[in-house]
């Protein structure tokens, strides 16, 4: 099971996925997760559980994207991390 508390002006919104991996965008077609704004792809990224491990990878090469504040292209996940 993956997860995500979205922090949107300070409005706190758990979304659990029972399947193990999710797509984050703004395609809703496309992905599980939508997010607005103009800058944000398709599929802007993925998160996936391998290994019993959850790994995210920033498929839109965002550089603004980042895990506690450090960018990233592919990321070992652990729990509270901050995207």
């Amino acid at each position: 099971m993956i997860r995500l508390t979205l922090n949107e002006q300070n409005d706190l919104t758990v979304h659990l996925f029972n399947q193990d991996t999710i797509l984050i965008g703004a395609e809703p077609s496309q992905v599980d997760l939508i997010l607005s704004g103009s800058e944000i792809q398709p599929i802007h990224l993925k998160i996936s559980k391998q290994n019993d491990f959850h790994i995210i990878i920033n498929y839109a090469n965002d550089p603004f994207i980042s895990i506690n504040g450090h960018p990233f292209g592919k990321k070992l996940l652990n729990t509270g991390d901050v995207i």
